[in-house]
C-alpha cells in the first residue's frame, strides 16, 4: 500500500471515529435534556405577581432567587429540580432569575442582596431565609416541615 493510500485510510478512520463520537454525544445530550425534570415554573406572569398571588393562597411558598450564570446558583437549580417536584402539590415555587429586567421591581422590593437565596413562606406569610447552597437533604427536610405547617 502506498503512503498516500495509508494516509487516506487513516483519515477516513479518524473521520469515522469523530462522527461516531459526535452522534454519541448528541444522543446523550438529547436524552439528558428530555429527562430533565421541570421543577421551575414556566409562565408568562411576572414573578412579583406570582409571589403576591401565592402569598394570598393557603399554601406555603418558596421564592427562589438565582441567576443562570453563577456556579452556586446552577448547583442550587439542580437541587431544587431534584427535590421540589415531590412537593409541587403542597408548596408553590416562584422562580426568579435576578438578571431578568422584568424582575427588578421584586428584587428591589424585597431588598435581595445575594444569590442564590431561598425565601420560605409559611401559610401565615412568615418568612425564613436561606442564602447560598442548601444541601438536598436539608432542602427536603425544610420542605417536609413547611408542607406540614411547621
Amino acid at each position: 500500500m502506498t503512503y498516500k493510500a495509508q494516509n487516506r485510510k487513516k483519515s477516513r478512520s479518524i473521520i469515522n471515529i469523530l462522527l461516531i463520537l459526535f452522534v454519541g454525544i448528541t444522543a446523550t445530550a438529547v436524552l439528558v435534556m428530555k429527562n430533565k425534570p421541570e421543577a421551575l415554573a414556566t409562565t408568562n406572569e411576572l414573578p412579583v405577581d406570582l409571589l403576591n398571588a401565592a402569598l394570598q393562597s393557603e399554601q406555603p411558598v418558596i421564592a427562589f432567587f438565582h441567576s443562570n450564570t453563577c456556579d452556586a446558583c446552577l448547583q442550587m437549580v439542580e437541587i431544587v429540580d431534584h427535590i421540589y417536584p415531590e412537593f409541587a402539590d403542597s408548596i408553590t415555587l416562584v422562580d426568579v432569575n435576578v438578571y431578568d429586567e422584568q424582575n427588578r421591581t421584586l428584587i428591589n422590593e424585597i431588598g435581595l442582596q445575594f444569590i442564590p437565596t431561598l425565601y420560605f413562606y409559611d401559610t401565615s406569610g412568615n418568612r425564613n431565609t436561606h442564602v447560598g447552597i442548601m444541601e438536598a437533604d436539608q432542602l427536603q427536610k425544610t420542605l417536609i416541615r413547611l408542607s406540614a405547617g411547621d
